[in-house]
Protein backbone atom coordinates (compact mmCIF):
# COMPACT_ATOMS: atom_id res chain seq x y z
CA UNK A 1 0.00 0.00 0.00
CA UNK A 2 1.54 3.58 -1.43
CA UNK A 3 1.98 5.73 2.17
CA UNK A 4 1.55 9.21 2.52
CA UNK A 5 4.72 9.38 4.71
CA UNK A 6 7.16 7.05 3.67
CA UNK A 7 6.30 7.30 -0.32
CA UNK A 8 8.97 8.18 -2.81
CA UNK A 9 6.23 9.24 -4.89
CA UNK A 10 6.56 13.16 -5.68
CA UNK A 11 3.96 14.98 -2.88
CA UNK A 12 1.51 16.31 -5.31
CA UNK A 13 0.54 12.28 -5.98
CA UNK A 14 1.03 11.41 -2.87
CA UNK A 15 -1.91 9.18 -1.62
CA UNK A 16 -4.38 11.30 1.00
CA UNK A 17 -2.77 12.09 4.69
CA UNK A 18 -4.90 9.48 5.94
CA UNK A 19 -3.53 6.65 4.17
CA UNK A 20 -0.70 5.38 6.03
CA UNK A 21 1.37 2.09 5.71
CA UNK A 22 2.06 -0.37 8.39
CA UNK A 23 5.51 0.23 9.20
CA UNK A 24 4.95 4.11 9.93
CA UNK A 25 2.11 3.47 11.94
CA UNK A 26 3.88 1.32 14.28
CA UNK A 27 6.72 4.01 14.07
CA UNK A 28 4.39 6.67 15.47
CA UNK A 29 2.54 4.56 17.81
CA UNK A 30 5.67 3.41 20.07
CA UNK A 31 6.79 7.17 19.94
CA UNK A 32 3.56 8.50 21.53
CA UNK A 33 3.56 5.85 23.74
CA UNK A 34 7.13 6.58 24.67
CA UNK A 35 6.69 10.27 25.17
CA UNK A 36 3.23 8.98 27.47
CA UNK A 37 4.97 6.77 29.63
CA UNK A 38 7.68 9.24 30.04
CA UNK A 39 5.31 12.17 31.08
CA UNK A 40 3.81 9.33 33.32
CA UNK A 41 6.95 8.97 35.00
CA UNK A 42 7.89 12.10 35.89
CA UNK A 43 3.97 13.28 37.01
CA UNK A 44 4.97 10.30 39.44
CA UNK A 45 8.00 11.88 40.68
CA UNK A 46 10.54 11.82 37.93
CA UNK A 47 12.15 8.52 38.95
CA UNK A 48 12.55 6.76 35.50
CA UNK A 49 16.22 5.94 34.05
CA UNK A 50 16.23 9.11 31.38
CA UNK A 51 15.89 11.40 34.43
CA UNK A 52 17.70 8.99 37.29
CA UNK A 53 20.67 11.33 37.15
CA UNK A 54 21.54 14.17 39.55
CA UNK A 55 22.52 17.54 38.12
CA UNK A 56 25.79 17.16 39.88
CA UNK A 57 26.43 13.98 38.24
CA UNK A 58 26.63 14.82 34.54
CA UNK A 59 29.33 16.69 33.78
CA UNK A 60 26.57 18.59 31.13
CA UNK A 61 23.53 18.29 32.82
CA UNK A 62 22.91 22.14 31.62
CA UNK A 63 22.89 20.34 28.17
CA UNK A 64 20.07 17.81 29.59
CA UNK A 65 17.50 19.95 31.92
CA UNK A 66 14.82 19.22 29.76
CA UNK A 67 15.25 15.79 30.37
CA UNK A 68 13.71 16.35 33.42
CA UNK A 69 10.48 18.10 32.16
CA UNK A 70 9.24 15.99 28.79
CA UNK A 71 7.95 17.98 26.18
CA UNK A 72 5.20 17.52 23.66
CA UNK A 73 5.67 15.22 20.76
CA UNK A 74 6.69 18.69 18.67
CA UNK A 75 9.59 18.67 20.83
CA UNK A 76 10.36 15.48 20.27
CA UNK A 77 14.08 15.77 18.65
CA UNK A 78 15.17 17.92 21.15
CA UNK A 79 14.43 15.76 23.94
CA UNK A 80 16.32 12.72 22.14
CA UNK A 81 19.02 15.68 21.84
CA UNK A 82 19.18 15.72 25.33
CA UNK A 83 19.34 12.22 26.36
CA UNK A 84 22.44 11.53 23.64
CA UNK A 85 24.11 13.81 25.63
CA UNK A 86 22.93 12.44 29.12
CA UNK A 87 24.43 9.10 26.75
CA UNK A 88 27.90 10.65 26.28
CA UNK A 89 28.43 12.11 29.63
CA UNK A 90 27.49 8.53 31.16
CA UNK A 91 29.85 7.02 28.73
CA UNK A 92 32.57 9.98 29.42
CA UNK A 93 32.00 8.73 33.48
CA UNK A 94 32.77 5.06 32.62
CA UNK A 95 35.65 5.93 30.86
CA UNK A 96 37.12 7.59 34.02
CA UNK A 97 36.82 5.27 35.91
CA UNK A 98 37.03 2.42 33.99
CA UNK A 99 40.85 3.96 34.14
CA UNK A 100 42.07 1.46 36.50
CA UNK A 101 42.75 -1.12 33.84
CA UNK A 102 45.73 0.50 32.87
CA UNK A 103 47.25 -0.17 36.45
CA UNK A 104 46.54 -3.48 36.33
CA UNK A 105 47.96 -4.17 32.97
CA UNK A 106 51.17 -1.99 33.92
CA UNK A 107 51.18 -3.66 37.35
CA UNK A 108 51.45 -0.23 39.12
CA UNK A 109 51.74 -0.31 42.41
CA UNK A 110 50.57 -3.74 43.37
CA UNK A 111 50.55 -5.13 46.43
CA UNK A 112 49.05 -9.00 45.98
CA UNK A 113 49.65 -11.86 43.86
CA UNK A 114 46.67 -14.03 42.34
CA UNK A 115 47.62 -17.74 41.25
CA UNK A 116 45.37 -19.44 39.29
CA UNK A 117 44.91 -23.09 39.67
CA UNK A 118 46.81 -25.21 36.31
CA UNK A 119 49.96 -23.95 38.20
CA UNK A 120 50.38 -20.81 35.81
CA UNK A 121 52.60 -17.58 36.81
CA UNK A 122 51.29 -15.78 39.45
CA UNK A 123 49.43 -12.44 38.19
CA UNK A 124 50.02 -8.94 40.25
CA UNK A 125 46.82 -7.41 41.25
CA UNK A 126 45.52 -4.73 43.93
CA UNK A 127 43.99 -5.57 47.38
CA UNK A 128 41.45 -2.28 47.70
CA UNK A 129 40.09 -2.72 43.97
CA UNK A 130 39.31 -6.71 45.04
CA UNK A 131 38.02 -5.93 48.70
CA UNK A 132 35.98 -3.08 46.42
CA UNK A 133 34.57 -5.89 43.95
CA UNK A 134 33.89 -8.94 46.30
CA UNK A 135 32.90 -9.45 49.83
CA UNK A 136 34.75 -12.72 49.35
CA UNK A 137 37.89 -11.27 48.60
CA UNK A 138 37.53 -8.65 51.34
CA UNK A 139 37.23 -11.24 54.15
CA UNK A 140 40.19 -13.40 52.60
CA UNK A 141 42.63 -10.33 52.55
CA UNK A 142 41.42 -9.47 56.18
CA UNK A 143 42.58 -12.79 57.34
CA UNK A 144 45.65 -12.87 59.27
CA UNK A 145 47.34 -14.85 56.21
CA UNK A 146 47.21 -11.75 54.11
CA UNK A 147 48.34 -9.26 56.05
CA UNK A 148 51.84 -9.48 55.49
CA UNK A 149 53.78 -8.00 52.37
CA UNK A 150 52.81 -7.45 48.79
CA UNK A 151 54.75 -10.95 48.43
CA UNK A 152 51.90 -13.30 49.46
CA UNK A 153 49.78 -14.84 47.36
CA UNK A 154 46.15 -16.16 46.90
CA UNK A 155 45.23 -19.27 45.10
CA UNK A 156 41.89 -19.34 43.24
CA UNK A 157 41.69 -23.12 41.99
CA UNK A 158 38.83 -23.21 39.68
CA UNK A 159 40.08 -20.75 37.08
CA UNK A 160 43.34 -21.24 34.72
CA UNK A 161 45.56 -18.42 33.82
CA UNK A 162 43.99 -17.23 30.71
CA UNK A 163 40.43 -17.51 32.77
CA UNK A 164 41.91 -15.33 35.80
CA UNK A 165 43.56 -12.52 33.92
CA UNK A 166 39.72 -12.38 32.08
CA UNK A 167 38.41 -11.92 35.22
CA UNK A 168 41.11 -9.70 36.26
CA UNK A 169 40.76 -7.52 33.36
CA UNK A 170 36.54 -7.35 34.11
CA UNK A 171 37.20 -6.48 38.40
CA UNK A 172 38.97 -3.41 36.77
CA UNK A 173 37.35 -2.09 33.71
CA UNK A 174 33.68 -3.43 33.91
CA UNK A 175 34.21 -4.90 30.48
CA UNK A 176 35.71 -7.78 28.55
CA UNK A 177 36.51 -8.33 24.56
CA UNK A 178 33.83 -10.62 22.79
CA UNK A 179 36.49 -13.10 22.36
CA UNK A 180 37.29 -13.76 25.68
CA UNK A 181 33.85 -13.71 26.52
CA UNK A 182 32.83 -15.88 24.44
CA UNK A 183 35.83 -18.22 25.53
CA UNK A 184 35.66 -18.00 29.08
CA UNK A 185 32.11 -17.34 29.64
CA UNK A 186 31.40 -20.73 31.44
CA UNK A 187 34.29 -20.27 33.91
CA UNK A 188 33.51 -16.73 34.81
CA UNK A 189 30.14 -17.07 35.48
CA UNK A 190 31.05 -19.90 37.53
CA UNK A 191 33.63 -17.63 39.78
CA UNK A 192 30.93 -14.56 40.19
CA UNK A 193 28.74 -16.78 41.62
CA UNK A 194 31.14 -18.32 44.12
CA UNK A 195 33.06 -14.89 44.82
CA UNK A 196 29.62 -13.12 45.00
CA UNK A 197 30.28 -10.59 42.43
CA UNK A 198 26.79 -9.72 41.26
CA UNK A 199 27.98 -7.15 37.78
CA UNK A 200 29.69 -10.30 36.80
CA UNK A 201 27.19 -12.47 36.71
CA UNK A 202 24.26 -10.70 35.35
CA UNK A 203 26.99 -9.55 32.21
CA UNK A 204 27.81 -13.56 31.61
CA UNK A 205 23.98 -14.57 32.29
CA UNK A 206 22.97 -11.88 29.07
CA UNK A 207 25.71 -13.02 27.49
CA UNK A 208 25.04 -16.85 27.26
CA UNK A 209 21.00 -15.71 27.16
CA UNK A 210 21.53 -14.16 23.92
CA UNK A 211 24.33 -17.03 22.59
CA UNK A 212 21.82 -19.92 23.54
CA UNK A 213 20.98 -22.17 20.79
CA UNK A 214 21.08 -26.07 20.06
CA UNK A 215 25.02 -26.48 20.74
CA UNK A 216 25.23 -25.18 23.83
CA UNK A 217 21.41 -25.60 25.94
CA UNK A 218 22.69 -28.48 27.68
CA UNK A 219 26.20 -26.58 28.82
CA UNK A 220 24.03 -23.30 29.92
CA UNK A 221 21.45 -26.09 31.62
CA UNK A 222 23.91 -27.47 33.90
CA UNK A 223 25.96 -23.96 34.51
CA UNK A 224 22.88 -22.50 35.75
CA UNK A 225 21.39 -25.73 37.76
CA UNK A 226 24.98 -25.67 39.49
CA UNK A 227 25.12 -22.00 40.62
CA UNK A 228 21.37 -21.55 41.15
CA UNK A 229 20.30 -19.26 38.20
CA UNK A 230 16.50 -19.68 38.19
CA UNK A 231 16.36 -17.31 34.57
CA UNK A 232 19.06 -19.13 33.37
CA UNK A 233 17.84 -22.31 33.94
CA UNK A 234 14.13 -21.52 32.92
CA UNK A 235 15.33 -20.09 29.51
CA UNK A 236 17.46 -22.86 28.72
CA UNK A 237 14.89 -25.74 29.44
CA UNK A 238 12.63 -23.82 27.74
CA UNK A 239 14.79 -24.12 24.74
CA UNK A 240 15.42 -27.29 25.45
CA UNK A 241 11.52 -28.67 25.09
CA UNK A 242 11.15 -26.57 21.93
CA UNK A 243 14.06 -28.12 19.94
CA UNK A 244 13.60 -31.69 22.46
CA UNK A 245 14.26 -33.97 18.90
CA UNK A 246 17.36 -31.99 17.69
CA UNK A 247 18.93 -32.05 21.39
CA UNK A 248 17.82 -35.68 22.53
CA UNK A 249 19.00 -37.39 20.11
CA UNK A 250 22.45 -35.35 19.72
CA UNK A 251 25.60 -36.73 21.06
CA UNK A 252 26.06 -34.03 23.33
CA UNK A 253 23.19 -35.41 25.30
CA UNK A 254 24.52 -38.82 25.25
CA UNK A 255 27.09 -37.62 27.33
CA UNK A 256 25.38 -35.16 29.32
CA UNK A 257 22.50 -37.52 30.82
CA UNK A 258 24.57 -40.14 32.48
CA UNK A 259 26.59 -37.27 34.16
CA UNK A 260 23.65 -35.35 35.18
CA UNK A 261 20.58 -37.62 35.38
CA UNK A 262 18.52 -35.16 37.84
CA UNK A 263 18.56 -32.64 34.63
CA UNK A 264 17.64 -35.99 32.47
CA UNK A 265 14.11 -36.35 34.40
CA UNK A 266 13.49 -32.44 34.56
CA UNK A 267 13.73 -32.06 30.79
CA UNK A 268 11.60 -35.19 30.11
CA UNK A 269 8.74 -33.67 32.91
CA UNK A 270 9.00 -30.21 31.53
CA UNK A 271 8.73 -31.80 27.78
CA UNK A 272 5.67 -33.53 29.10
CA UNK A 273 4.20 -30.78 30.72
CA UNK A 274 4.78 -28.48 27.59
CA UNK A 275 3.01 -31.17 25.39
CA UNK A 276 0.05 -31.77 27.81
CA UNK A 277 -0.31 -27.31 27.65
CA UNK A 278 0.07 -27.34 24.29
CA UNK A 279 -2.96 -30.16 23.64
CA UNK A 280 -5.50 -28.37 26.04
CA UNK A 281 -4.72 -24.57 25.42
CA UNK A 282 -2.73 -24.76 22.05
CA UNK A 283 0.80 -23.70 20.97
CA UNK A 284 1.62 -20.51 23.26
CA UNK A 285 4.32 -17.56 22.17
CA UNK A 286 7.34 -17.91 23.55
CA UNK A 287 8.80 -15.48 26.23
CA UNK A 288 11.52 -13.31 24.65
CA UNK A 289 14.68 -14.09 26.45
CA UNK A 290 16.25 -10.93 26.90
CA UNK A 291 12.86 -8.96 27.54
CA UNK A 292 13.78 -8.72 31.33
CA UNK A 293 16.86 -7.21 30.50
CA UNK A 294 17.12 -3.81 31.66
CA UNK A 295 20.20 -1.66 30.11
CA UNK A 296 23.37 -2.49 32.40
CA UNK A 297 24.96 0.47 32.05
CA UNK A 298 23.66 1.90 35.19
CA UNK A 299 24.85 -1.08 37.19
CA UNK A 300 28.17 -0.85 35.79
CA UNK A 301 28.39 2.37 36.54
CA UNK A 302 27.70 1.25 40.29
CA UNK A 303 30.09 -1.66 39.79
CA UNK A 304 32.96 0.57 38.65
CA UNK A 305 31.97 3.57 41.64
CA UNK A 306 32.41 0.66 44.54
CA UNK A 307 35.77 1.70 45.18
CA UNK A 308 34.95 4.56 47.30
CA UNK A 309 33.99 2.51 49.98
CA UNK A 310 37.20 0.97 50.29
CA UNK A 311 38.58 4.88 50.62
CA UNK A 312 35.42 5.36 53.14
CA UNK A 313 36.67 2.53 55.31
CA UNK A 314 40.58 2.93 54.49
CA UNK A 315 40.44 -0.65 53.66
CA UNK A 316 43.96 -1.47 52.62
CA UNK A 317 45.40 2.12 52.27
CA UNK A 318 48.81 2.80 50.90
CA UNK A 319 49.53 5.99 50.85
CA UNK A 320 48.96 9.35 53.24
CA UNK A 321 47.44 12.80 51.24
CA UNK A 322 48.07 15.68 53.70
CA UNK A 323 45.87 19.15 52.89
CA UNK A 324 47.66 22.61 52.87
CA UNK A 325 45.80 23.74 55.93
CA UNK A 326 48.02 21.21 58.84
CA UNK A 327 44.85 19.04 58.54
CA UNK A 328 44.47 15.56 59.54
CA UNK A 329 46.39 13.09 57.05
CA UNK A 330 43.73 11.01 54.94
CA UNK A 331 44.77 7.83 53.57
CA UNK A 332 44.43 6.65 50.03
CA UNK A 333 45.38 3.98 47.19
CA UNK A 334 48.42 4.70 44.91
CA UNK A 335 46.52 2.74 42.26
CA UNK A 336 43.76 5.07 42.24
CA UNK A 337 45.71 7.97 42.49
CA UNK A 338 47.79 6.74 39.54
CA UNK A 339 45.19 5.55 37.63
CA UNK A 340 43.10 9.14 37.17
CA UNK A 341 46.25 11.43 36.75
CA UNK A 342 49.63 11.34 35.34
CA UNK A 343 50.85 14.04 37.75
CA UNK A 344 50.13 12.17 40.70
CA UNK A 345 51.63 8.49 38.84
CA UNK A 346 54.81 10.49 38.44
CA UNK A 347 54.87 11.76 41.74
CA UNK A 348 54.29 8.38 43.29
CA UNK A 349 56.97 7.18 40.86
CA UNK A 350 59.47 9.52 42.79
CA UNK A 351 62.07 7.93 45.01
CA UNK A 352 60.27 9.30 48.34
CA UNK A 353 57.52 7.20 47.78
CA UNK A 354 59.26 3.91 47.04
CA UNK A 355 59.96 2.71 50.48
CA UNK A 356 58.78 -0.56 52.32
CA UNK A 357 56.36 0.69 54.10
CA UNK A 358 54.43 2.50 52.09
CA UNK A 359 51.59 4.05 54.55
CA UNK A 360 53.83 5.67 56.19
CA UNK A 361 54.60 8.13 53.28
CA UNK A 362 52.98 11.63 52.34
CA UNK A 363 52.22 13.68 49.71
CA UNK A 364 50.89 17.03 50.70
CA UNK A 365 48.54 19.18 48.04
CA UNK A 366 49.44 22.75 49.44
CA UNK A 367 46.41 24.49 47.75
CA UNK A 368 43.86 22.14 49.34
CA UNK A 369 41.75 22.64 52.43
CA UNK A 370 41.14 18.96 54.69
CA UNK A 371 37.19 19.89 53.05
CA UNK A 372 38.34 20.29 49.86
CA UNK A 373 41.09 17.49 49.65
CA UNK A 374 38.37 14.62 51.02
CA UNK A 375 36.05 15.71 48.04
CA UNK A 376 39.20 15.47 45.31
CA UNK A 377 39.12 11.94 46.89
CA UNK A 378 35.56 11.00 46.70
CA UNK A 379 35.69 12.50 42.92
CA UNK A 380 38.47 10.50 41.78
CA UNK A 381 37.16 6.99 43.59
CA UNK A 382 33.10 7.78 42.71
CA UNK A 383 33.37 10.28 39.33
CA UNK A 384 31.05 12.68 41.30
CA UNK A 385 30.27 14.72 43.72
CA UNK A 386 26.73 15.48 45.98
CA UNK A 387 25.91 18.94 45.01
CA UNK A 388 26.46 20.36 48.20
CA UNK A 389 30.03 19.64 48.01
CA UNK A 390 29.87 20.50 44.53
CA UNK A 391 28.98 23.55 45.02
CA UNK A 392 30.83 24.53 48.44
CA UNK A 393 34.57 23.12 46.39
CA UNK A 394 33.69 23.86 42.72
CA UNK A 395 36.68 26.79 42.74
CA UNK A 396 39.59 24.85 44.09
CA UNK A 397 38.38 21.71 42.68
CA UNK A 398 38.79 23.02 39.55
CA UNK A 399 42.14 24.61 39.94
CA UNK A 400 43.26 21.11 41.76
CA UNK A 401 41.98 19.67 38.42
CA UNK A 402 44.05 21.81 35.94
CA UNK A 403 46.90 21.79 38.46
CA UNK A 404 47.30 17.55 38.53
CA UNK A 405 45.38 17.05 35.13
CA UNK A 406 42.36 15.28 35.45
CA UNK A 407 40.51 16.19 32.70
CA UNK A 408 37.14 14.78 33.81
CA UNK A 409 36.82 16.67 36.63
CA UNK A 410 38.15 19.81 34.66
CA UNK A 411 34.92 19.01 32.70
CA UNK A 412 32.83 18.47 35.75
CA UNK A 413 33.46 21.60 37.51
CA UNK A 414 33.33 23.68 34.19
CA UNK A 415 30.46 22.64 33.28
CA UNK A 416 28.45 23.12 36.61
CA UNK A 417 29.90 26.70 36.95
CA UNK A 418 28.41 27.15 33.62
CA UNK A 419 25.13 25.78 34.71
CA UNK A 420 25.15 27.91 38.12
CA UNK A 421 26.18 31.68 36.87
CA UNK A 422 24.50 34.29 38.64
CA UNK A 423 25.20 37.75 40.02
CA UNK A 424 26.69 36.71 42.97
CA UNK A 425 28.72 34.39 41.69
CA UNK A 426 30.21 35.42 37.98
CA UNK A 427 33.17 37.40 39.30
CA UNK A 428 34.26 34.56 41.20
CA UNK A 429 34.23 31.99 38.12
CA UNK A 430 35.68 34.93 36.15
CA UNK A 431 38.61 34.92 38.07
CA UNK A 432 39.34 31.41 38.33
CA UNK A 433 38.91 31.17 34.81
CA UNK A 434 41.99 34.00 34.22
CA UNK A 435 43.74 31.99 36.66
CA UNK A 436 43.36 28.84 35.12
CA UNK A 437 43.74 30.50 31.42
CA UNK A 438 40.35 28.20 30.62
CA UNK A 439 38.87 30.12 27.48
CA UNK A 440 35.70 28.90 26.84
CA UNK A 441 34.27 29.87 31.08
CA UNK A 442 35.76 33.34 30.99
CA UNK A 443 34.07 33.94 27.37
CA UNK A 444 31.08 32.69 29.37
CA UNK A 445 31.26 34.52 32.38
CA UNK A 446 32.47 38.13 30.57
CA UNK A 447 28.80 37.43 28.50
CA UNK A 448 26.71 37.06 31.91
CA UNK A 449 28.68 40.48 33.04
CA UNK A 450 27.67 42.00 29.99
CA UNK A 451 24.05 41.23 30.12
CA UNK A 452 23.72 41.88 33.98
CA UNK A 453 26.58 45.06 34.07
CA UNK A 454 23.92 47.08 36.18
CA UNK A 455 23.83 44.37 38.79
CA UNK A 456 27.25 43.52 38.92
CA UNK A 457 29.03 47.19 39.00
CA UNK A 458 26.73 47.70 41.95
CA UNK A 459 27.30 44.78 44.04
CA UNK A 460 30.42 44.53 46.60
CA UNK A 461 32.53 41.74 44.79
CA UNK A 462 32.77 43.97 42.01
CA UNK A 463 34.53 46.38 44.73
CA UNK A 464 36.58 43.96 46.08
CA UNK A 465 37.39 42.31 42.71
CA UNK A 466 38.51 45.76 41.67
CA UNK A 467 41.04 45.99 44.35
CA UNK A 468 42.28 42.97 44.06
CA UNK A 469 42.75 42.63 40.27
CA UNK A 470 42.04 46.24 38.64
CA UNK A 471 43.55 44.20 35.45
CA UNK A 472 40.57 41.87 35.43
CA UNK A 473 38.56 45.34 35.82
CA UNK A 474 39.84 47.46 32.94
CA UNK A 475 39.29 43.97 30.69
CA UNK A 476 35.35 43.82 31.69
CA UNK A 477 34.83 47.97 30.99
CA UNK A 478 36.79 47.55 27.78
CA UNK A 479 34.97 44.52 27.24
CA UNK A 480 32.04 45.91 27.79
CA UNK A 481 32.19 48.62 25.59
CA UNK A 482 33.35 47.26 22.58
CA UNK A 483 30.64 44.89 23.13
CA UNK A 484 27.99 47.74 23.18
CA UNK A 485 29.81 48.94 20.09
CA UNK A 486 29.14 46.07 18.34
CA UNK A 487 25.52 45.62 19.37
CA UNK A 488 25.39 49.65 17.95
CA UNK A 489 26.89 48.14 14.76
CA UNK A 490 24.67 45.43 14.54
CA UNK A 491 21.69 47.21 15.07
CA UNK A 492 22.89 49.58 12.28
CA UNK A 493 23.46 46.55 10.25
CA UNK A 494 20.08 45.43 10.88
CA UNK A 495 18.23 48.38 10.02
CA UNK A 496 19.92 48.84 7.06
CA UNK A 497 19.48 45.50 5.88
CA UNK A 498 15.48 46.17 7.06
CA UNK A 499 15.56 49.66 4.71
CA UNK A 500 16.76 47.30 1.84
CA UNK A 501 14.51 44.56 2.66
CA UNK A 502 11.54 47.38 2.08
CA UNK A 503 13.20 48.87 -0.48
CA UNK A 504 13.57 45.53 -1.97
CA UNK A 505 9.52 44.82 -1.69
CA UNK A 506 8.58 48.33 -2.64
CA UNK A 507 10.71 47.66 -6.08
CA UNK A 508 9.02 43.87 -5.92
CA UNK A 509 5.36 45.73 -5.58
CA UNK A 510 6.38 47.95 -8.33
CA UNK A 511 7.29 45.28 -10.57
CA UNK A 512 3.93 43.55 -9.32
CA UNK A 513 1.94 46.65 -10.06
CA UNK A 514 3.52 47.03 -13.36
CA UNK A 515 3.18 43.44 -14.48
CA UNK A 516 -0.51 43.12 -12.84
CA UNK A 517 -0.65 46.88 -15.80
CA UNK A 518 0.27 44.12 -18.20
CA UNK A 519 -1.88 41.56 -17.44
CA UNK A 520 -4.78 44.21 -17.63
CA UNK A 521 -4.00 45.55 -21.01
CA UNK A 522 -3.35 42.40 -22.23
CA UNK A 523 -6.91 40.99 -20.67
CA UNK A 524 -8.58 44.43 -22.64
CA UNK A 525 -7.11 43.39 -25.76
CA UNK A 526 -8.20 40.02 -25.94
CA UNK A 527 -11.75 40.94 -24.63
CA UNK A 528 -11.91 44.21 -27.39
CA UNK A 529 -10.70 41.47 -29.83
CA UNK A 530 -13.50 39.00 -28.79
CA UNK A 531 -16.14 41.54 -29.19
CA UNK A 532 -15.23 42.69 -32.55
CA UNK A 533 -15.22 38.66 -33.38
CA UNK A 534 -18.88 38.78 -32.39
CA UNK A 535 -19.75 41.93 -33.78
CA UNK A 536 -18.28 40.47 -37.31
CA UNK A 537 -20.41 37.49 -37.14
CA UNK A 538 -23.55 39.47 -36.41
CA UNK A 539 -22.65 41.85 -39.31
CA UNK A 540 -22.62 39.02 -41.36
CA UNK A 541 -26.04 37.67 -39.79
CA UNK A 542 -27.80 40.31 -40.28
CA UNK A 543 -26.34 41.14 -44.26
CA UNK A 544 -27.49 37.81 -44.91
CA UNK A 545 -31.00 38.34 -43.76
CA UNK A 546 -31.04 41.47 -45.11
CA UNK A 547 -30.15 39.81 -48.67
CA UNK A 548 -32.78 37.33 -47.64
CA UNK A 549 -35.11 40.15 -47.13
CA UNK A 550 -33.91 42.20 -50.48
CA UNK A 551 -34.99 38.85 -52.61
CA UNK A 552 -38.21 38.34 -51.08
CA UNK A 553 -39.09 41.74 -51.94
CA UNK A 554 -38.13 41.76 -55.34
CA UNK A 555 -40.23 38.46 -55.66
CA UNK A 556 -43.06 40.48 -54.40
CA UNK A 557 -42.45 43.75 -56.25
CA UNK A 558 -42.65 41.04 -59.67
CA UNK A 559 -45.61 39.22 -58.72
CA UNK A 560 -47.41 42.78 -58.23
CA UNK A 561 -45.98 44.38 -61.38
CA UNK A 562 -47.67 41.31 -63.14
CA UNK A 563 -51.36 41.86 -61.22
CA UNK A 564 -50.94 45.61 -62.54
CA UNK A 565 -50.23 44.25 -65.91
CA UNK A 566 -53.25 41.79 -66.23
CA UNK A 567 -55.87 44.15 -64.39
CA UNK A 568 -54.73 47.11 -67.89
CA UNK A 569 -55.17 44.83 -70.70
CA UNK A 570 -58.79 45.14 -72.15
CA UNK A 571 -60.77 42.07 -71.54
CA UNK A 572 -61.92 39.91 -74.14
CA UNK A 573 -64.88 40.02 -76.73
CA UNK A 574 -67.54 38.43 -75.72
Amino acid sequence: MDCSICSSMPFILRPPRNTICGACYEGARNVITLMNKLENDHSKGGDNKASNIPIASSPNSCKASSVFHPQPLANLTKWITSLKDIEDDLNKKISFLSGLVVTFREQIHTDIQLKPGNNGHCIPAHRALLAARSEIFKNMLDSDGCKAPPSDTITLPELNTEELESLLEFLYSGNLPSDKLEKHAYSLFVAADKYEIPYLQEFCERFLLNSLNASNALEILEISDICSNKILKETSLNFIVRNMEDIVFSARYEVFAPKNPHLGVQITRAFLVDAKSRRINGPQPHANQVGWMNDLKDKKLSFLSGLVEAFKEQIHTDIQLKPGNNGPCIPAHRVILASRSEIFKNMLDSDDCKAPVPPSHTITLPELNSEELKSLLEFLYSGTLPLDKLEKHVNSLLIAADKYGIQFLQEFCQCYLLNSLNVSNVLDVLETSEARSNKELKESAMNFIFRNMEDVVLSDQYEALAAKNPQLLMQITKGYFMNARSEKVSQALDRHESEDEELSDSDETDDDSEASEEHDDREWQMQVTTSLGRLEVQSQRIANRLDRMAGTLDRIETMLTTLVHNQQQPPPPQ
